[in-house]
């Protein structure tokens, strides 16, 4: 009996080793995408603005984030980001014109707390008498 391998076997054995090479690249690709995902900073985006229609990005995935719209009055939620760390959360309730302003607070424990400051009030200053 022979201890040589076949051609067959070497053949074989090659295909394994730039399988698991290939899989241990890819591993260590997926690894350093999660982490540059993982170092962005939380961000905020005005979507709409009846009613007021927020995306936030960044955020840690599946951990609570609590939203406040602050005018005259303060509205608050909670959203959970998906996989990705995105959400898309609406406030109803408001109605906000190009005389309005408004800020939306959006902080997720530990740490990270993003503002977003709508638009600047468009409105011609009133006259005095």
């Amino acid at each position: 009996m022979s201890l040589t391998s076949s051609p067959g076997r070497r053949i074989v054995g090659i295909v394994a080793a730039l399988a698991l090479l290939l899989f241990a690249a890819s591993t260590v690709a997926d690894g350093s995408a999660a982490a540059n995902r993982s170092n962005a900073a939380p961000t905020l985006r005005l979507i709409r603005l009846n009613p007021v229609t927020v995306a936030g990005r960044h955020f840690r995935p599946h951990r609570r984030v609590h939203v406040k719209l602050i005018s005259g009055q303060t509205l608050s939620r909670d959203a959970v980001p998906d996989g990705h760390g995105a959400f898309t959360l609406a406030f109803t309730g408001g109605v906000f014109d190009r005389c309005s302003s408004f800020s939306v607070v959006a902080t997720q424990r530990p740490g990270a707390t993003v503002v977003l400051r709508g638009p600047k009030p468009e409105c011609p200053v009133a006259p005095t008498p």
